[in-house]
């Protein structure tokens, strides 16, 4: 119980530095859920005294109750009774504070189960995973790096470009994406601005550039 009380304490110690239990290495989706009580540092000490005040109570009356106590003794029922209604009200206030935490706690859990169920969740899923995938990565570089001087890219540069350095993305961006296109998945990221241009010759060519509100980190 020490222990296990213990874990609890230090989830809301305002000192500790939450560890994340996110893989190193990832080679899909993933998400992760985790749950902190934030508070100061007052309250964070006289809730590890409070909690530890009563695993020593616990402990003393599973260990050292029977050597003590007088059954035979209406003195000492007596006193037992007093020292188990102390008990019992410091004990009720930690039960109601868990209670609350717990609710919140899984009502937590089922806004974010509706959330990732409905359209919307799965939609900015969609766009959070298309937006940090490596091709996207490569093309928002791209498209900083390769612009021409009125800060546009042409898609079939970026291609050619991605051919060469990342061959493995596009000949699996269908599978990995669902797009079959550099200008669908594009469109897809909501990240770029499209722009078809007419060439010289009459033929028609398509640009992009990184919208003004986004930044890419290379990866």
């Amino acid at each position: 119980m020490g222990t296990l009380v213990g874990q609890y304490v230090e989830n809301s110690n305002p000192d500790s530095n939450a560890q994340s239990s996110e893989p190193e290495d990832l080679d899909e989706a993933y998400i992760s859920f985790s749950f902190r009580i934030e508070c100061d540092e007052d309250y964070y000490k006289s809730q590890k005294e409070t909690l530890a005040q009563l695993v020593c109570d616990r402990n003393d009356l599973i260990h050292h109750l029977l050597p003590r106590f007088d059954m035979n003794s209406a003195e000492s029922c007596e006193a037992l009774g007093q020292e188990l209604d102390d008990q019992a009200e410091t004990i009720r206030l930690e039960i109601n504070n868990v209670q609350s935490i717990a609710k919140a706690l899984h009502k937590g859990r089922e806004e974010l189960g509706s959330y990732l169920q409905s359209e919307q969740g799965r939609k900015e899923l969609e766009l959070s995973f298309i937006r940090q995938s490596r091709l996207v990565l490569m093309l928002g570089d791209i498209a900083t790096q390769m612009s021409r001087e009125d800060g546009w890219a042409l898609i079939s540069t970026a291609g050619n470009i991605v051919k060469q350095h990342a061959p493995e993305e596009l000949v699996g961006m269908k599978e990995k994406y669902g797009y079959n296109s550099l200008m669908k998945l594009i469109q897809a990221s909501e990240l770029f601005d499209l722009y078809e241009e007419v060439t010289p010759k009459g033929g028609r060519r398509i640009l992009y550039r990184l919208k003004a509100s986004w930044e890419i980190s290379s990866i």
